[in-house]
């Protein structure tokens, strides 16, 4: 017999639940850090606005300030203490002195005292590499207007983030006049071969500043409305040009609701630029000019030329109560007035180049019904006249019938002159109507010429010596950049260094251009508007839920 020896082996013991727990817990933070990782250097990145080059649109440091009369909401700038011209993001947390700032809406002077916390810039988010993706042939990018961030082609050795509006595209030659985007063909000197560059629906509505909105009626307190000045109380700048049958005010004072009760008269009214000016002084007289409330504490801006602006939106929600009379809307920009028209039996846009000589651009059979109310917007912008009805354009005039006369505004130009200031008008006749929620709003004016700085690049001055040329040429392409602050915005406007990098297979590119591979992405989402403090008096770091938006 054999003996055979039996043996036993242990069977491991299993982990405990709680150290599998951990261990399943570490694992999920690794990937999901390793994710954000890939996700932050491939795809979204988070920037911060460091400064108010781009405001409105994009806000830097800056203080909030609700107008202590009318109730407008407006952001004011912040510098930098250490230069008011870079993008340094230090800013003092809270104001060292009191400061004054000018309501956009009803022009009292607000002041907020010495120790207000200050607000800190937007964060947004930024699709990255979206050129990759465009060298496959998967996205169409980048567009003209949208906003972009790269890479500072005049800062070596080129470290430094900037946004910007994209305004100039590969292949094209672009010249501001008149406070408009003009393009032609790369290397083209003749200022006939330029053509206004629109913008799109989505960044036109984000660039309308605002005039007055007679919804944000002030109380008319006396003091505060001058700076210094003599005080006085708020006039309602809407007032009647003829006729007795528009009625602006209710129990004597301005109305938010403006009724006309003429079954066989006419009566007009317009908006009176002039109606709160303090003196014949033209820093104070802002209504109708490239003004931003923005800059009000940039002296020097106050101080330099304002030029009028007559790419205007007229905006207002409009009863027809009786009567078959038209509604005519009109808005003038040099030697013309555009009308829109508004009558029972439909619409019409009309121009009106002289006293008597009246044309129909357009025009709708769409009847408007007694006791409906209709929400108008009637604009004038970068040559287009356009009439929408409850947010539908409905009426709009093509270049062939409308278009801007450059050898006329590049000779204004060199004259030294500018645009007369434009009438806005509302005429009623023969019914009852009731208006509300009048708004009156003016476009973005890019700046051509500066009493302080030299400006470089694609402005009028010895035309065609400071046109810029955009290269085309594959891998090469170049692009030309804008802020929406105009007035204070450091762009391409103004950069005089070229870049040259050889080593990188980046032969010289000329100043005042963003080689393509400086681009980053497009700004596409504020994700964290600087908003709220945790305490009266500490710095505002919780964000404004309400103000997160998309970019455009």
């Amino acid at each position: 017999m054999s003996d055979s020896t039996a043996s036993t082996t242990t069977a491991p013991s299993a982990p405990t639940a709680s150290s599998s727990g951990v261990k399943e817990t570490i694992e999920s933070i690794l990937i999901a850090f390793i994710l954000a990782f890939i996700f932050r250097a491939f795809i979204v990145e988070a920037f911060v606005i460091p400064t108010g080059s781009m405001a409105p649109t994009l806000l830097g440091a800056h203080v909030r300030e609700t107008c202590q009369d009318c109730g407008w909401v407006y952001d004011v700038n912040v510098s930098s203490p250490t230069n008011q011209t870079s993008d340094d993001p230090q800013v003092p947390p809270y104001l060292s002195q009191a400061s004054q700032s000018l309501c956009p809406n009803c022009g009292y002077i607000n002041e907020s005292p010495r120790g207000t916390p200050v607000r800190y810039g937007d964060r947004i988010l930024v699709l990255k590499y979206l050129d990759t993706l465009r060298s496959f042939g998967l996205i169409d990018y980048p567009h003209r207007w949208d906003v972009i961030v790269f890479k500072a082609p005049f800062k070596a050795p080129y470290q430094q983030n900037y946004i910007k509006r994209l305004v100039g595209l590969p292949g094209e030659s672009v010249l501001i006049l008149d406070g408009d985007i003009y393009t032609a063909p790369v290397h083209a000197t003749d200022i006939n071969q330029f053509h206004i560059q629109p913008k799109t629906e989505e960044a036109q509505t984000a660039l309308w500043r605002i005039i007055y909105d007679n919804d944000h009626l002030p109380r008319g307190l006396g003091s505060g409305r001058t700076a210094g000045l003599a005080s006085r109380g708020f006039n309602q700048p809407w007032k009647v040009r003829s006729g007795d049958s528009w009625q602006l005010t209710h129990d004597a004072k301005p109305a938010r609701q403006f009724t006309f009760d003429g079954a066989d008269q006419t009566g007009v009214i317009y908006f009176d630029r002039d109606a709160n000016r303090p003196d014949d002084r033209d820093e104070f007289n802002y209504p109708l000019t490239d003004w931003l409330a923005y800059d009000f504490s940039d002296t020097g801006y106050r101080r330099s030329l304002r030029p009028y602006v007559s790419d205007l939106k007229l905006d207002l929600y409009y009863t027809r109560q009786s009567g078959s009379g038209p509604l005519e809307l009109r808005l003038t920009k040099r030697d013309d007035t555009f009308v829109a028209q508004i009558t029972t039996d439909g619409v019409r846009l009309l121009r009106r180049s002289a006293p008597g000589h009246e044309q129909i651009l357009s025009e709708s059979s769409q009847p408007l019904s007694a006791n409906r109310t209709v929400h108008l917007q009637f604009s004038n912008c970068d040559y287009v006249v356009k009439l929408k009805i409850d947010d539908q354009t409905v009426l709009q005039t093509t270049p062939a019938q409308y278009a801007p006369d450059t050898a006329r505004l590049l000779s204004e130009f060199h004259a030294g002159l500018t645009a007369p200031a434009p009438m806005v008008e509302i005429a009623a006749s023969n019914q009852q109507a009731q208006i509300q929620h009048l708004s009156l709003w003016h476009d973005i004016f890019y700046i051509n010429q500066s009493n302080s700085h030299s400006l470089l690049w694609a402005v009028p001055s010895q035309f065609p010596n400071h046109v810029v040329h955009l290269n085309d040429t594959p891998g090469r392409e170049e692009y030309f950049v804008l802020g929406d602050n105009s007035p204070i915005s450091w762009d391409a406007r103004y950069w005089s260094d070229p870049v040259s990098l050889p080593a990188e297979d980046l032969p010289l590119v000329e100043a005042g251009r963003v080689p393509q591979r400086f681009l980053l992405g497009r700004a596409f989402f504020v994700y964290w508007p600087a908003g709220y403090a945790f305490l009266q008096g500490s710095p505002a770091l919780v964000p404004n839920f309400g103000e997160m938006r998309f970019i455009h």
